[in-house]
């Protein structure tokens, strides 16, 4: 098919895509964080849209999903890898989000950051703690691997746990029951 109707007589034209496998599914979306404002994310593959290498897909996608659609500005010098970048996004009293991205084709071992503010640090995909009172954190990371983070003011005490051991299946008619 031609995409000039008289520009390209009896040439024609065709189109190929790749699919990156394995983390660098991930890449144009690692890069596209890492150089630009996130809130602008999108795809452009032929006339389909394939991504391979789904674990990474998804990964990224939960990651990028816990990032509130807000303006973000990057970090300068927060990481000492310059592969690794650093965007901060700013939700007042909901704390401050971080998104990390690892834009290297190379894995990073211990990579350190350091945190535009001191605070409690969760991880934004799941929301659980896991560290308390740190101005900085170490990070491994797989090629185009995006990581978000939401710091909190410090408590100084990571949050405490309550294990309930499993209840048999119950009915809304039956008896009240205890809990261990």
């Amino acid at each position: 098919y031609c995409l000039n109707e008289d520009g390209m007589k009896g040439m024609g034209y065709f189109v190929t895509d790749i699919d990156w496998h394995g983390p660098y599914t991930m890449m144009a979306e690692a890069r596209a964080m890492a150089n630009g404002d996130p809130r602008y994310i999108g795809y452009l593959a032929s006339s389909a849209f394939n991504k391979g290498s789904i674990k990474y897909v998804r990964e990224f996608n939960s990651n990028f999903l816990a990032l509130p659609a807000l303006p973000s500005s990057l970090v300068e010098n927060a990481s000492d890898d310059p592969e690794i970048v650093v965007r901060k996004i700013e939700a007042n009293e909901y704390g401050t989000y971080l998104a990390i991205m690892n834009t290297s084709f190379e894995d990073k071992s211990s990579v350190n950051i350091k945190l535009p503010v001191r605070g409690d640090v969760a991880d934004a995909s799941n929301g659980i703690m896991i560290l308390a009172d740190v101005s900085e954190i170490t990070l491994d990371m797989f090629p185009a691997q995006l990581k978000s983070f939401i710091i909190f003011p410090s408590t100084g005490k990571l949050p405490q746990t309550i294990e309930i051991k499993d209840i048999l299946v119950k009915s809304s008619d039956d008896e009240p029951f205890k809990v261990s």
